[in-house]
């Protein structure tokens, strides 16, 4: 009878428990994922939960943690309840065919944990080159959006098990298989753009290895990173436009046949410091990509730290083999960054850096 009681004691708190960091896991048990599968289809479909959802194992999580975020920030209108901050985005990086045309948007979401500044927002950034590829202009906006303007699915249908999402804010609409813009501050700024990742390469996952911060990923789950950062598409091409138009200037750029990007983090902060690059454009291997990403780590988290450390995390795709080099804190390998800003290398912003590879 006690062994009875311990079980059922057990099952409860989990049932209590598990909701609230299940949107934080970066893959789901088969028997949770089942469960977790079957209320999206029920949340989706207005469907009773069927338990058995067609759907493969493990589910990967490419975004769509905020959720229960937006949920309490839309509730707190009549309510003095306080919550976490909270920020979630996702990083489109996209140029035209000629390289030309930059073009950068990252859509997201921002809680203050005051709920006096919660809002939505999509930062908008372009950068223009001529010929030889200097920058002849760049600029870059920011829209705010209210909340009631958010909706997010987030449904385990992948045929290759993973997470899809599916953000909209406003009439943008932000999904891992493409973005539509429709951005119309009052007249003084739009932008319009309908694109299509095609052939999209992923970045690997496995059971142990989710995502591109490997084991630290689960770390979040218990005891809530700082921020976490996945990587959604390591290359893909593209096809569509994107047209600007600022007063009565309007320019429509041709994304057909172009490369694109797209990563995203979650978490409470923003790193204290920080050096981050990538690139999916090399003249001599087309599709291949690289990322690599410095950051200051307060561990476990930022509430309560017990030691800072210099992270990284990164790799290195080589499109003609199809190898992808995973490199990072977690794999045992170190960095060195050198001659940042600091007058040792010709022209601004640049770096030299010697990466030596781990063994895990």
């Amino acid at each position: 009878m006690a062994a009875f009681s311990t079980v059922v004691f057990l099952v409860l708190c989990t049932a209590l428990v598990f909701p609230h960091i299940a949107f934080r896991l970066p893959v789901y048990p088969e028997p949770l994922e089942r469960m977790i599968a079957s209320f999206y289809e029920a949340r989706d479909n207005s469907k009773v939960l069927d338990f058995i959802p067609d759907v493969k194992w493990p589910i990967v999580s490419r975004g769509g943690h905020f959720q229960p975020f937006l949920d309490a920030s839309l509730a707190s209108k009549s309510s003095n309840k306080k919550a976490s901050r909270y920020f979630e985005g996702w990083y489109y990086k996209m140029v035209s065919e000629d390289t030309k045309n930059s073009v950068i948007v990252i859509p997201g979401v921002f809680f203050d944990g005051a709920h006096e500044d919660d809002h939505a927002f999509i930062m908008v950034g372009r950068i223009i080159r001529d010929g030889s590829g200097k920058v002849v202009s760049h600029d870059a906006t920011y829209h705010r959006y209210s909340l009631s303007d958010v909706k997010l699915i987030n449904y385990p249908n992948d045929e290759n098990g993973h997470d899809r999402f599916k953000c909209s804010i406003g009439k943008n609409v932000f999904t891992d298989t493409g973005a539509i813009l429709d951005i119309d501050d009052d007249g003084d700024a739009q932008v319009q753009a309908k694109i299509e990742l095609q052939d999209v390469v992923e970045y690997p996952s496995t059971t142990f290895n989710p995502n591109i911060m490997g084991f630290f990923s689960f770390l979040d789950a218990t005891v809530g990173m700082e921020c976490v950062h996945k990587v959604v598409a390591i290359d893909s091409k593209m096809k569509g436009h994107i047209t600007f138009k600022y007063g009565s200037k309007v320019d429509k750029i041709n994304m057909n046949d172009g490369r694109a990007y797209v990563e995203g983090d979650y978490g409470s902060e923003f790193p204290s410091k920080w050096i981050w690059m990538a690139s999916n454009h090399f003249e001599s291997s087309p599709g291949s990509s690289m990322l690599l990403s410095v950051a200051s780590i307060p561990f476990p988290n930022e509430k309560s730290t017990i030691l800072n450390f210099k992270g990284f995390l990164g790799f290195v795709y080589d499109a003609s083999s199809g190898n992808i080099y995973r490199f990072g804190t977690y794999t045992g390998a170190s960095v060195e960054v050198e001659g940042f800003n600091d007058g040792s290398l010709k022209g601004a912003n640049q770096a030299f850096i010697k990466i030596y590879w781990g063994s895990y």
